[in-house]
């Protein structure tokens, strides 16, 4: 976690909006488990240089304490405009922003894989939470509605 930290007090030093995203907000959500990496949400425009071949602008970390940083950005996602309001409305946890949970989720559904759609049935332990998000993706990306249902073993 000092890895997140440190990332995350460079990114903001360096004007770059951020939030964790990954097994460390699985984790900020209440839903702790081991991860290996530190993963940001950031905009490509902020934290990178070029068209089609990108660079890291100069001090966005790609490591910090041996651990690596990887990022996600909203380019390039069918739900662009979900992630860059989730990097603007991203609450802090101990001080590093956080991708707000519902996005967290479209992440984890579009990603798909079983320890994504197993960190979503934890986060949506609760009935109240599983309606939620329920709800949330009805409305903002029905077509992970069956991945949703797999998470959730239906």
């Amino acid at each position: 976690m000092l890895a997140a930290y440190d990332a995350s007090r460079e990114l903001t030093a360096l004007g770059i909006r951020h939030a964790v995203v990954g097994g460390i907000a699985v984790g900020a959500h209440g839903a702790p488990r081991a991860t290996k990496d530190v993963d940001f949400l950031v905009n490509q425009e902020d934290a990178f240089i070029g068209a089609l071949i990108l660079s890291f602008k100069p001090g966005v970390p790609i490591a910090v304490r041996g651990i690596v940083v990887d990022y996600l950005t909203p380019e390039g996602n069918e739900h662009v405009e979900l992630l860059r309001r989730a990097l603007v409305e991203a609450p802090e946890s101990e001080g590093i922003p956080v991708v707000p949970l519902e996005a967290l989720i479209v992440l984890k559904l579009q990603a798909a894989r079983r320890r994504d759609l197993d960190d979503v049935a934890r986060l949506c332990e609760t009935a109240d939470v599983e309606e939620h998000i329920r709800r949330y993706l009805l409305a903002e990306a029905p077509e992970l509605m069956k991945r949703f249902g797999l998470a959730m073993k239906e």
